[in-house]
């Protein structure tokens, strides 16, 4: 048995205080919002991609008197990284709020060593947010500029269907990349996973060129190395995205 005599009242007080609020609190439910996420992804994927494919589609009549069909690529991608920028102030004002809280605790931390020093033999490590290189911005712009782009032009050479079920590379390439550049570990699950999605993604790939007489696009083999590249071009975009 405890000697609850012995321990000071507050101590107590905050422990049952503590029980009581976990008791009380409602549990958390990740998985409903990870639901969520899935499906709202899922339909503005598919949206995005019916409404590329859908520009591309359109035609309009020139000065001369004949029709030109819409090859915009980089006004897609431009439109795109426009409508995306608006995250960057957010992104700014969270860093700037992550980075106050951080030196806040670091403030907290020496005052309290002032009061009751720590051995030696610890030494002190403020643990502060470094600071992101503007390289590292720009490349991670760069890519996804670059990598967006051929994406546009893939649904202009290629069906949007071959192109957005292509898109399912991305989690391999960045499974690969992350491994060996950021030394994350790869459970044997995430290995199976991928074997299935590349095993996938090469029948898809396979299928269109072999049968790419039959797609109603205007060269679906190109379209296809286009997929190829801009999902490694996405997966450099995501491995550089996890060092900012």
């Amino acid at each position: 048995t405890t000697d609850f005599s012995q321990v000071p009242v507050g101590a107590v007080a905050e422990f049952s205080l503590a029980g009581m609020a976990d008791a009380s609190s409602p549990p958390e439910e990740p998985f409903f919002y990870l639901v969520i996420i899935l499906v709202s992804l899922v339909i503005t994927g598919s949206c995005n991609a019916i409404f590329a494919k859908w520009q591309d589609m359109t035609s309009s009549q020139g000065p001369d008197g004949n029709n030109s069909n819409f090859v915009g690529f980089g006004i897609q991608t431009l439109c795109m990284a426009i409508g995306m920028s608006m995250n960057f102030p957010c992104w700014i004002v969270s860093h700037r709020a992550k980075r106050r809280q951080q030196l806040l605790a670091d403030e907290e931390r020496q005052v309290l060593l002032a009061r009751d020093p720590a051995p030696a033999e610890e030494p002190v490590v403020e643990n502060r947010p470094a600071k992101p290189s503007r390289w590292n911005i720009l490349l991670t712009g760069a890519t996804d500029f670059a990598g967006s782009t051929m994406l546009f032009a893939a649904f202009y050479l290629t069906s949007a269907s071959v192109v957005t079920m292509m898109q399912g590379a991305t989690p391999i390439f960045t499974s690969i990349f992350s491994r060996i550049f950021l030394k994350e570990k790869l459970e044997r699950k995430d290995v199976v996973a991928m074997i299935l999605a590349t095993m996938g993604y090469g029948i898809v790939g396979a299928a269109s060129i072999l049968y790419r007489h039959d797609i109603q696009s205007a060269h679906p083999i190109l379209g296809v190395v286009l997929v190829f590249l801009a999902q490694l071009a996405m997966a450099v975009q995501m491995v550089l995205e996890q060092k900012l």
